[in-house]
Order: structure tokens, then C-alpha cells, then sequence
């Protein structure tokens, strides 16, 4: 009799294992991912684009109000297993995931992270940002300046507006003073923000930018991997009273307010040098079901205290897919020194009997034991 009703726990025990991990899949699902890891050193702007299948935008191909703000004229290389981007010259567009691969996506949350580190730019308010929603003229972007401050802004038929409420602990353009509040390098690395200063020059930074469609607008993430065991800093989350909240939903025939585009795009904001890496995309707003990759670390103090995201999904730790190797050139792409370009963002207590003890280890098993979906990666 107790062999019996030791085999029908182990069958219930089972089922409601299997069912959790079927139910955790959706948040799990990786839409989008690329390292660099398998790419040769490369500078032949056009072969990674095409082999990256990312999508360069001009003016000429769309319609007003789908069209980018300006042609695409950055340059891309490939250098030790990240992507190096140059823009001489103005704004540039190019879309990483269009409206059709988005299209199943965009009706729920989604996570957008990646490495982000700064090499160079004509102005300490230049930047690079992965947008979310673009479809040309409407976009969110979340873009973290050189100068350690940013900005959590919509961009609507030309127009921005903010997300993120001025003077409040969580407004991204805040540059230490009494109006604005505390700047992003601050609650970084304690650094005061000066406007004028490229505060974040060869730091390695990590954005988590997070789309949770019950809010008011998107939560914005910056980690420090300059110190070791750093966590996210929550640096900017939305406001129902900011001028953005209102077209943070999805356009209907009804009511067209709010987004109408799909598409997650990269954009270089003016004359700057830098580099990208570890880009993922993300059906939830927990943790990446991605693992972390090896990091090295320089001497330096420890973290200071501040709000960490919160880690609501447990990691995933299987293997990266793989990707096509970009054929190695020795072309080298030519600059110029245009004049910068200016925008208007502002910015059981049982028995101890074997049979519980071999139920228990069945459980670890089954409860440690994740389902890791990779829908698409695009090489």
C-alpha cells in the first residue's frame, strides 16, 4: 500500500512540475540574440550589415512619417568580438528586428538589453541607444549621453516628450543639482555630472530597457561591469503625470494615439565612436534567459548602494547558438569632421524515511530543470 501511494505522489508530483515549466516558457523566450563571439575582425561596413541582417534608413524609401530622421551614414567593424560603430555625421538608423519579426511580440512586455561602452564623440550629449516601437518618426528611446546623464523620451511625429518625472529620484537627465536630481554617473560611481564632460569614456555598461505594457512607460537599467557583482541600477522609471504616458499603448483604428510600428532599431545619436555587444531581446521583464559572459575587472572600490532591479525569472544557462563567421577584410572605412549635429532631446515536514529522501532528490531534479526556446537568431 505505501508503494502505491508513493508512486501516485511521484505521478502528481510530476504533472505539477511539468505544467509549471510549460507556463514559464512564454517569459523565457529569446527573440533576439547576438555576441559577436563567432566574427573575425572585420571593416567592411556593408558585409556585416548584410550578414547581421540589419537593415540601413533613408529617407528616400518611406513616406514622411515613416521615414528616418536623417540617411544612414554610420560604419561598422568588427573588432575582438564586438561591434564597433562610427558616425561622422549626423543621426543613423538601422533596423535589427522589423515589423513582421516583431509583430508577435509587441502586444506583450519585452526586454531589450545589451553592453554599451564610448569611446569618442564631438559633444559630451552624443550617444548610441537600441530604440524599441520605431516605425520611423515614433519611437521610445532610452539614450544614455557621454556625459553620465540621459534621457527616457518618446519621440512622436517629431516631437519628444518625457517619460520620467524632473527632481524625482528616477528622472534619467538628472545632473546633480537642485532641479533635476541626481545623474546617472552618481548613482554609478558617485561621480558628479558635468554636462560638458565625456564622464562615461571606455566605461562598460550594461542597459536594461524594459517595455511592461501595464505602466505608464518603460523602466530604464544601467549596471556598472567596470566593478565586480554589480547590479542594475533602476535609473529611470515612468510617471502617469509626464507628457509621454498618454501614447504609451499600442495604436488601434479607434483610438491611433500610441504606437503603430514594431520594429527594434539602432541608432548612433550624432558624431560618436563605440562600441556594442551582448544584445538581447526578450518575451518578460525578469531576469535574461541568457547567461552572463566572462567579464574581467578592474581594480576599483566597491559598488555604491542604490535601488537594483528587481530579478523575478530565473537564469537560463545554455548554450549561446551559434553564427556565421563574417569574412575577415582589410578594408578600412573613411570619416569626416562634419560640423555636429544637434537634437532636441533633454534629454513538508515528513518522516526521514529513504523513500521521502529519493522524493526529494526526484523534486530537485524536476524543479531544477528549466525549457529554454530560442525562436530566431539571425546571422
Amino acid at each position: 500500500m505505501k508503494k502505491i501511494l508513493v508512486f501516485i505522489l511521484i505521478v502528481s508530483l510530476l504533472a505539477s512540475f511539468s505544467v509549471f515549466s510549460s507556463s514559464a516558457d512564454a517569459g523565457d523566450t529569446v527573440i533576439y540574440q547576438e555576441n559577436f563571439d563567432s566574427y573575425e575582425n572585420n571593416t567592411n561596413s556593408e558585409i556585416i550589415l548584410s550578414t547581421l541582417g540589419w537593415t540601413p534608413q533613408f529617407l528616400a524609401d518611406y513616406t514622411t512619417l515613416t521615414a528616418p530622421y536623417r540617411d544612414a551614414t554610420a560604419t561598422f567593424e568588427i573588432v575582438d568580438q564586438k561591434l564597433k560603430l562610427i558616425s561622422a555625421t549626423a543621426d543613423s538608423y538601422y533596423v535589427m528586428l522589423d515589423e513582421t519579426e516583431m509583430a508577435a511580440y509587441v502586444d506583450s512586455n519585452y526586454t531589450v538589453q545589451y553592453d554599451i561602452s564610448y569611446y569618442s564623440s564631438s559633444s559630451a550629449t552624443r550617444y548610441i541607444v537600441i530604440l524599441t516601437n520605431y516605425s520611423g518618426q515614433r519611437y521610445n528611446s532610452f539614450h544614455l549621453r557621454m556625459n553620465g546623464s540621459g534621457n527616457s523620451q518618446l519621440h512622436y511625429d517629431n516631437v519628444w516628450y518625457t517619460y520620467d518625472t524632473k527632481g524625482s529620484d528616477l528622472y534619467a537627465a538628472g545632473l546633480d543639482d537642485a532641479t533635476s536630481g541626481q545623474s546617472i554617473i552618481n548613482k554609478l560611481t558617485g561621480a558628479i555630472c558635468i554636462s560638458s564632460i565625456n564622464a562615461i569614456t571606455d566605461m562598460d555598461l550594461t542597459i536594461k530597457y524594459v517595455i511592461d505594457w501595464s505602466k505608464t512607460g518603460p523602466d530604464c537599467y544601467v549596471r556598472n561591469n567596470m566593478v565586480k557583482d554589480s547590479e542594475f541600477i533602476l535609473v529611470s522609471s515612468a510617471a502617469s503625470t509626464e507628457t509621454a504616458a498618454p501614447y504609451f499603448k499600442r495604436a488601434t483604428t479607434e483610438d491611433p494615439t500610441g504606437f503603430d510600428g514594431n520594429a527594434i532599431c539602432l541608432k548612433t545619436g550624432g558624431i560618436i565612436t563605440g562600441f556594442i555587444d551582448n544584445i538581447v531581446v526578450w518575451a518578460g521583464t525578469g531576469v535574461s534567459p541568457v547567461p552572463e559572459p566572462e567579464r574581467t575587472y578592474p581594480e576599483t572600490t566597491v559598488a555604491p548602494e542604490t535601488t537594483v532591479a528587481p530579478e523575478t525569472d530565473p537564469p537560463i544557462t545554455t548554450a549561446k547558438p551559434s553564427t556565421t563567421s563574417i569574412p575577415a577584410t582589410t578594408a578600412t572605412p573613411t570619416t569626416n569632421t562634419t560640423t555636429p549635429v544637434t537634437d532636441d532631446e533633454s534629454g513538508c515536514t515528513c518522516g526521514s524515511s529513504s523513500i521521502f529522501v529519493g522524493i526529494v532528490e526526484l523534486i530537485a531534479v524536476i524543479g531544477g530543470s528549466t525549457i529554454f526556446i530560442v525562436i530566431r537568431r539571425r546571422h
